[in-house]
Order: C-alpha cells, then structure tokens, then sequence
C-alpha cells in the first residue's frame, strides 16, 4: 500500500501562490476598505477593522480579508534587589480570511509569538488558527460548524482577544485550565455553536484530548507520557 506524503513547506507556498495570484486578478476592480461598517459612530469616525477587506467583483457573498498583527513589549522586573529589563515580540501574527460564500468561511493565520522573551531566542513561525466555518445549518441562525483548528470557549479571559482586556498577561490558573482542556485552546476539533436571539449561546465541541505536558496537579507533577485517550467531548452555554 503507498501512502500518499504532502510536505507542510509546499502546502503553504502552494496556497500563498493561489492567494497572490487570486489577489492580483481581483485587486484592480474590488471594492478596498479597512472601516468597520457595524462600528459605532464615534467623535473620529468609525474604528478599522482588523485588516483589509477586500470584496470580489460581481459578488456579495465573497470576501476576502487580510491583515498583520504586531505587539512590542517592553518590560522590567525587580529580582534580588536589582531591575531587569526586556523586550521582546508579544504578537507577530499573519492572518488571512475568506467568505467563499454566504455560508462558508475560512480563516488561517501565522505567528511567532512571543519571541525573544526571555531567553527563549526567536523561538518559530506556526499555524495558529485554521478552520472552515459552515454557517446557519439548514438556515437556522444558531447552527453552525466549524473544523480543524480553532479556539474553545474554556472562558472568556482565555478566548476574548488580549486587547479587549484590563492586563494583556492572561492569569496563570486560566493559562493552566485552558491547557488541561486544549492545548493552547485550539487543538484539532470539530465544533457545533450559536446563539439565540443574542441571549443564550452555547459550544460544544469534539477534539483531540490533553497532552501530557499539559496534565499537571497543584504540585506541577506531570506524567512522563499518555499511551492512549479518549477524545475530548465537552460543552458550554451561557
């Protein structure tokens, strides 16, 4: 039997080829715009949205939207009666999103986060989100799908962005509960989520289970390895 072998590196050059080609036939005549139509009226205008929308000629279902992410930080602690300074790359962060229809949605970005904090050098480019969004299943408002790689809804401090909070650092024991339920919220899973009429919303969700190094107790023992497990199958309403 020969099993079929697709190498990451040509996938991704593959598909930013098909995107800047796609994106220079459709640039010169597509409608460009970075305002936020649903914003607010306020005393400046109407707040940008997280990138650049791009509409397709002769559609009005079909979008795509790119953007980039950056977030420096600079930081200084005091350890054994002296300040230590840092600065380092919070967020480098790609994304790229398409409404292939008024149904279906993609999105996947790219990131290097958190990179030179510390001493942990330039740490890597990854995929963090990617997934297909199939919306209003047999047009019900509040059943949609979504595959692949996206976040849990574990709590709001870990799935809200980090610009939308107080303190951009997420507290440790919600870093710990997210990572027992998902590494890094978003492992592979599949997901069934909406609302009704804005007032109650709900998640449930099958994916992969927890990595061993993120199966700890209060003591921070971990398990040198986990052999076999069963997927994870969970739910949230609100």
């Amino acid at each position: 039997m020969i099993t079929p072998s697709v190498k990451v590196g040509n996938l991704l050059r593959t598909g930013l080829l098909v995107f800047v080609l796609g994106f220079h036939s459709c640039a010169a005549s597509a409608s460009l715009s970075i305002i936020d139509e649903n914003s607010p009226d306020f005393p400046m205008g109407k707040a940008t949205r997280r990138g650049l929308l791009i509409q397709i000629p002769g559609s009005l279902d079909k979008s795509i939207s790119i953007g980039a992410r950056l977030q420096g930080t600079v930081e200084a602690q005091q350890a054994d009666n002296a300040w230590a300074g840092d600065f380092y790359a919070r967020r480098i962060r790609f994304e790229f999103g398409a409404n292939l229809s008024r149904k279906l949605f993609y999105f996947m970005d790219f990131r290097n986060d958190q990179a030179n904090n510390g001493d942990s050098g330039e740490r890597g480019t990854v995929i963090g989100n990617t997934f297909f969004q199939f919306r209003e299943l047999f047009d019900l408002p509040y059943l949609n799908v979504q595959a692949f790689r996206g976040k849990l809804d574990v709590s709001r401090v870990t799935t809200a962005s980090s610009g939308q909070q107080i303190a951009y650092d997420r507290p440790l024991v919600a870093q710990s509960a997210q990572q027992y339920v998902s590494p890094n919220r978003r492992a592979p899973n599949l997901q069934l989520f909406g609302s009704y009429e804005g007032k109650i919303r709900y998640q449930l969700a099958l994916g992969d289970g927890v990595a061993s190094s993120s199966f700890f107790d209060a003591k921070g023992n971990t398990p040198s390895s986990i052999s076999r497990q069963d997927p994870l199958f969970g739910g949230k309403i609100i």
